[in-house]
């Protein structure tokens, strides 16, 4: 399986980023993490944001620990 790797997510500290570029491909593996990780991170959507909506190869998938 790809997507993001679940030995970081394990490990993740409050505040820790995780960055899945070209996430557009990954759906269904990032629906399956963030499932897993329910509540335990969030969309960083200061990142995401930052240049306009989501212009980043990381679409709605630069998460935060929280």
């Amino acid at each position: 399986m790809g997507g993001p790797s679940r030995r970081p997510a394990r490990a993740a500290a409050a505040g820790d980023v995780l960055y899945v570029e070209d996430s557009l491909t990954q759906r269904r593996d990032l629906a399956r993490f963030t499932a897993e990780f329910a509540g335990a991170d969030k969309v960083d959507t200061r990142d995401t944001g930052f240049f306009g909506r989501n212009a980043t190869g990381a679409v709605d998938s630069i998460l935060v620990r929280v």
